[in-house]
């Protein structure tokens, strides 16, 4: 299983790819200043929260346990489920910083924008062809069999409202209600048992 920090920097490596616009100006579909995943000793950075792993800090030598269970209960879960929703919140969203101070601020994601600047336009409205995408990113290597319960259960979700109602994932479907359904359908993916795993 993924320590905490192999899961904080695994989340932000596989939505992040970088660009530069016509002016030079460099841009990234995710990222972190650092200090948004382990900034200091207390309880309010995601580290902590997962389970008490301090950068640098540990007070015997031998380093971080690699046991699942060292890092795996109710809590912890809970924390990492909290990370992915704080990393997924768009940048103006006003709750963004609420639950880890001003960590959330420093961990920054577009999904939308990395799905438009990998794929062709005929994809980004396609339900299956989406979550295949961000399934090809969080789970690189999984073959289809392992992975087909998982893909379903996401195409259900981008075909809900954000109230549960069916609600088609299509080209009717734009702006913030788009960008809402994917970056909570992205979160899914990251929240499942599977995203858990070395």
């Amino acid at each position: 299983m993924k320590t905490p920090l192999e899961y904080t920097v695994s989340a932000i490596r596989a939505l992040r790819t970088t660009s530069t616009d016509t002016n030079g100006y460099f841009a990234s579909t995710c990222d972190s200043d650092g200090y948004g995943i382990s900034g200091t000793n207390n309880n309010t950075y995601p580290l902590s929260r997962m389970g008490g792993m301090a950068l640098f800090n540990k007070p015997e030598p031998d380093g971080y346990s690699e046991f699942g269970r060292i890092w795996l209960n109710t809590a912890n879960l809970c924390e990492r489920m909290r990370f992915v929703q704080q990393l997924l919140m768009p940048t103006s969203s006003s709750l963004k910083s609420s639950d880890y101070g001003n960590a959330g601020k420093n961990n920054t994601s577009d999904p939308v924008a990395l799905l438009k600047m990998r794929t062709p336009s005929s994809v980004w409205n396609n339900d299956a062809a989406v979550v295949d995408f961000f399934m090809g990113l969080l789970f690189p290597g999984e073959g289809a069999g392992n992975l087909g319960r998982d893909r379903e259960a996401a195409i259900d979700f981008l075909n809900l409202s954000e109230l549960g109602a069916p609600s088609a994932f299509n080209s009717s479907l734009t702006g913030a209600a788009y960008d809402g359904r994917v970056r909570s359908m992205v979160g899914f993916l990251m929240s499942l048992p599977r995203f858990q795993e070395q």
